[in-house]
């Protein structure tokens, strides 16, 4: 039999062993909580690295994002690289083809405006200057148009488009004035025909340039002065090169008298007997058109 005193034991032994499994139990859960964050902890994401871009392809993307220039962006780069930099500068100068819209309509793009300009002395440089837009503007000058506008189906045909040259000088070099007028004479030979505008003074080498515009299409400012004379230079050395040097000016002033005998109604005599006064001979812009040097008197 069992007797309270051992009932009690027993179940003090009982609950001891109850509290001894209990806190094991407790350990264990323990146990299990600082695991489980352990391995919250490793499940955290780590930082992925942005991958570096290849060299190689980072210049294949900024070639193909450059800007692909049209033949006459190209072709003004160069002329503009030719006169001393990719600003078009040369010695503080820009390149000189200064546009005008055409027939007093508004120009719609940089290929509307046509013209080029002579203003001031005519030096090596300037006449460079000339030159190069010139050959820009004959360059861009070629389009396309139907026979028959009304017929898209009708033949297409090419022409050339004009542009104007403006000249305001006093003369200057008369071999750069032989260059600038062979230049005119080429483009106008090609189907590409040159309006020129003389504006305040036509003088020396350039009435020649003015005359040799596009017959019917030489302009003058109403108020404009042309001055003819003969060519003026010196020789300095000895006796074969002093003469040599005099004969070559004698075939320049035969050169000038060429020219603008060709280009007007003035004849050949005629310029050597005004020439042969040894003044300068100035003209008004109406006796200008009666000597055959221009056709349209701006502002009659």
């Amino acid at each position: 039999m069992v007797s309270l005193g051992d009932m009690e034991n027993n179940e003090e032994k009982v609950s001891e062993e109850t509290v001894e499994e209990s806190a094991p139990a407790k350990k264990t859960t323990k146990k299990t909580t600082k695991k489980t964050t352990k391995k919250r902890t490793k499940a955290v994401p780590k930082k992925t690295e942005t991958p570096k871009k290849d060299k190689s392809n980072v210049e294949n993307e900024t070639v193909e994002n450059e800007t692909v220039k049209s033949p006459e962006e190209e072709l003004l780069d160069s002329l503009e690289d030719l006169l001393g930099g990719s600003t078009g500068a040369a010695g503080g100068k820009k390149l000189s083809y200064y546009m005008m819209p055409q027939g007093g309509a508004p120009a719609t793009s940089a290929s509307d405006l046509r013209a080029v300009t002579l203003i001031g002395n005519l030096t090596e440089d300037r006449g460079a200057e000339v030159m190069k837009g010139m050959i820009y503007l004959y360059e861009t000058s070629k389009e396309q148009y139907y026979e028959n506008p009304m017929d898209p189906q009708s033949e297409i045909l090419t022409r050339r488009k004009p542009f104007e040259f403006y000249i305001s000088t006093y003369g200057g070099s008369a071999l750069d004035m032989c260059g600038i007028y062979d230049m005119m004479k080429f483009c106008q030979s090609q189907g590409c025909e040159i309006e020129t505008i003389g504006m305040g003074k036509i003088m020396s080498a350039g009435v020649p340039l003015l005359a040799a515009g596009t017959k019917g299409k030489r302009c003058i400012g109403k108020n404009a002065v042309v001055m003819i004379h003969g060519v003026q230079g010196g020789a300095m050395g000895s006796l074969a090169e002093t003469t040599n040097e005099l004969e070559q000016i004698a075939k320049i002033q035969d050169k000038y008298v060429d020219l603008l005998a060709a280009n007007s109604k003035l004849s050949k005599k005629k310029i050597r007997k005004m020439i042969a006064k040894n003044v300068n001979i100035y003209l008004t812009a109406k006796e200008a058109k009666e000597l055959g040097i221009v056709d349209v008197i701006l502002d009659d």
